[in-house]
């Protein structure tokens, strides 16, 4: 047996150990830091900016969009050289009604497309990026503030930058108080975003943020509709396309993210099983030298870290079990009894070492069942229960 569990266990080290050394400790996050730097402190004449398309797809909200319209005037850019495109898929509320006050009571230039019935948010991107009427096309959910200076540091980016196809930005979590939830997504916010760092620094990243990604349109092909995540098919779609896509960490938006574990794991797995799905569909990428380092390197590990270690991982706790049992029932319920308790203090407490603990398990969890649902096609996005930004 414990041949058994060191030939599982082995490979989920391994990986991870690679992963840690060559790229999340990457030397080259210096001078990517460096190189940010120095674009964003070049000066440029608001004559020089492009003009730049914004899709909000939208279900459901009636609550939130007339403040994220609202938000959007409000960003350090020349209102004039924003377009925003409202996708409402098939809303049955006020989403309609609120978000054409919101382009008129704020003089935006915009229009609403209203879809007949609903096709999934992935559609709706296709449809948005289509009647784009500019070259720079900028995603952004409704219910997400986006820093005022984010749009033209991105668009700063893109400029200097000849290689980089879209950048994605920091999300900061919004919450009203402090619960298992939001330690478990703070835990994990803050090491997942120094990955796609870390991963940019490299050559790119995915999957970014539909929240904040900005990307030429000539790099953009239409998305699959049934599978995957959108911001996993933008991004891997653009570096397929021969471009960077890379996360910059002065660029940043606030979302709210959700106070209860349900609606946490709801959320967590449905995006897990549809992140994977992206994943799956670009296995070409698996060590493809057309890739450069993304495809010897980040692509490979994350593929193999999405997929292949949660399955390890519990195939390795349930190893383990096995194996205390047949040696002592005793010592089978003190282990489970001790890593239950560090993963109660690490949602109760603020203690870093068993808030990080706590959300590694729980993700891993939210990971493995993302994957075995991966298998099942599901398009159409379903309201998760959320704060809001104000």
């Amino acid at each position: 047996m414990i041949a058994i569990i060191f030939s599982i266990s082995c490979p989920v080290l391994a990986i991870y150990l690679l992963y840690f050394f060559k790229v999340y400790k990457t030397d080259k996050k210096v001078s990517y830091f460096k190189c940010l730097k120095r674009i964003l402190k070049i000066p440029i004449e608001l004559k020089e900016l492009p003009p730049i398309t914004i899709l909000v797809p939208t279900y459901n909200e009636e609550t939130v969009i007339y403040e994220k319209i609202k938000n959007i005037s409000e960003m350090e850019y020349p209102i004039n050289k924003i377009e925003v495109i409202v996708i409402d898929d098939h809303s049955i509320d006020q989403s309609v009604v609120m978000a054409n006050k919101a382009i008129e009571d704020f003089n935006l230039k915009g229009m609403i497309l209203k879809n007949k019935k609903r096709i999934g948010v992935n559609a709706c991107y296709n449809k948005g990026v289509n009647e784009a009427k500019y070259d720079y096309v900028l995603t952004s959910d409704a219910d997400v503030a986006i820093h005022e200076e984010a749009l033209k540091r991105a668009v700063k980016i893109l400029i200097q930058l000849e290689d980089v196809g879209g950048v994605t930005a920091r999300m900061i979590t919004v919450s009203s108080n402090i619960t298992e939830a939001t330690r478990i997504e703070d835990a994990y916010r803050n090491i997942f975003d120094n990955m796609m760092i870390a991963e940019s620094a490299i050559f790119s990243t995915f999957p970014g943020y539909t929240c904040f990604a900005l990307f030429k349109k000539a790099v953009f092909s239409k998305i699959a509709c049934e599978q995957g995540s959108s911001d996993g098919n933008i991004s891997l779609t653009i570096i397929k396309n021969g471009f960077r896509f890379i996360l910059v960490p002065y660029l940043l938006f606030y979302e709210p993210i959700s106070h209860k574990i349900k609606e946490q794991k709801k959320q967590k797995i449905r995006r897990a099983s549809r992140l994977t799905q992206s994943i799956l569909m670009n296995r070409d990428m698996f060590f493809n030298k057309n890739y450069r380092d993304f495809g010897r390197l980040i692509f490979p590990l994350r593929y193999l870290m999405q997929t292949a270690c949660p399955v390890l991982i519990f195939l390795t706790i349930l190893s383990m079990i096995v194996w205390t049992y047949s040696i002592s029932w005793i010592i089978t319920l003190i282990s489970i009894i001790s890593n239950c308790a560090i993963i109660f203090f690490g949602l109760k407490t603020n203690i870093k070492i068993f808030s990080l603990f706590a959300s590694f398990f729980i993700h891993q969890t939210y990971l493995f069942l993302g994957f075995i649902f991966s298998f099942r096609k599901h398009h159409i996005w379903t309201v998760v229960e959320r704060g809001t930004i104000n």
